[in-house]
């Protein structure tokens, strides 16, 4: 009697590997498989999770499993396993819908179709969107784009101190006095990207760096720092200490004293051409300076002096690390 005879070798199962908290979110059917567009890689997804899959091929291997019956329900032969790796979460944020002053340019697609090619777990989902202020409206979602968000934050805060409410006022007290055009849907995305739970009120701190961050992504060319500072200032809906170091790694400086905008968005993710982008801007860099537009291509347990040896030389004057291309 050949056991094997009633396999049906059409029909191909994929092996996954159940961490503990894997194990718990099936059993207690809040296990999702995602995938994106392109659908050429996997994640299994938890409500506060997300793993990528990594598919290990194996030779010599004898798999074993409990028996939950008296009967054998299947067998057969598999020549890889999935492995999960614990991962952050990601949303194509590019694809979505445009909202601009209550026009919606781009894909038609609802939050739930979103939510499901999106390799993330329903925490991170909800907080990748709050984060980048991505809410539905008429049944689309959408996002807000950077010179709608200005307008609204300062018109909220503005109303804040105005009608004398106090940064702990709820959503729908400010909306109500506001006497904003904008749709209801898109204040409260505003709305949500400033505000802090643990203070349990607008952040007007962050509020005023992600106003200096947009200030700086307008500029046209050069300018000296003193008389961005002043702008910041103006274009700040509430006087506050401005820190331009809050702003690292969104502008550089060509030579002191003189500012210019770079963001690490536009830059390769290739490590030796970002070397090559970064001195083509300017020949010799501080390394505290480069930092943060290099932080994301590097390996979590490198430390940055030494990493940088990898695609440039360093020099050490005067108590500082200046990286500069390697000689030819």
């Amino acid at each position: 009697m050949r056991l094997s005879a009633k396999i049906n070798e059409g029909v191909v199962y994929g092996l996954l590997e159940l961490t503990p908290e894997l194990e718990e979110a099936l059993r207690s059917g809040c296990l999702y498989l995602r995938s994106d567009k392109s659908r050429e890689s996997v994640a299994a997804c938890t409500e506060t999770q997300t793993f990528s899959v990594r598919r290990l091929n194996q030779t010599n291997t004898l798999l074993l499993s409990t028996q939950d019956g008296d009967d054998i329900t299947a067998f057969g032969t598999s020549s890889n396993l999935l492995e999960p790796i614990l991962s952050s979460g990601s949303v194509d944020l590019p694809s979505i819908a445009v909202y601009r002053r209550q026009n919606t340019f781009g894909p038609s697609e609802t939050m739930e179709e979103l939510q499901n090619r999106s390799m993330c777990s329903a925490a991170e989902f909800r907080s990748i969107c709050e984060e980048n202020a991505v809410f539905e409206y008429c049944g689309k979602v959408c996002k807000l784009e950077d010179e709608t968000i200005y307008f609204i934050v300062n018109e909220l805060i503005s109303t804040i101190i105005g009608e004398g409410l106090g940064l702990t006022a709820r959503f729908e007290e400010v909306v109500e006095v506001s006497g904003t055009q904008e749709c209801k849907e898109a204040v409260e995305a505003v709305y949500k990207l400033f505000y802090d739970d643990e203070m349990g009120q607008i952040d007007t701190n962050k509020a005023a760096v992600w106003i200096g961050r947009y200030l700086l992504g307008n500029l046209a060319g050069e300018v000296t720092a003193y008389d961005f500072m002043k702008q910041w200032q103006h274009k700040t809906p509430v006087h506050l200490q401005l820190d331009i170091t809050k702003l690292e790694g969104h502008f550089f400086e060509p030579r002191k004293g003189v500012i210019r905008s770079l963001s690490v968005d536009k830059l390769s993710k290739d490590p030796r051409v970002r070397f090559q982008q970064l001195f083509q801007l300017k020949n010799e860099w501080d390394l505290d300076e480069m930092g943060p537009f290099i932080r994301d291509l590097m390996n979590i347990n490198s430390k940055l002096e030494n990493w940088v040896l990898k695609y440039a030389r360093r020099v050490k004057k005067d108590g500082h690390v200046f990286i500069l291309p390697r000689k030819l």
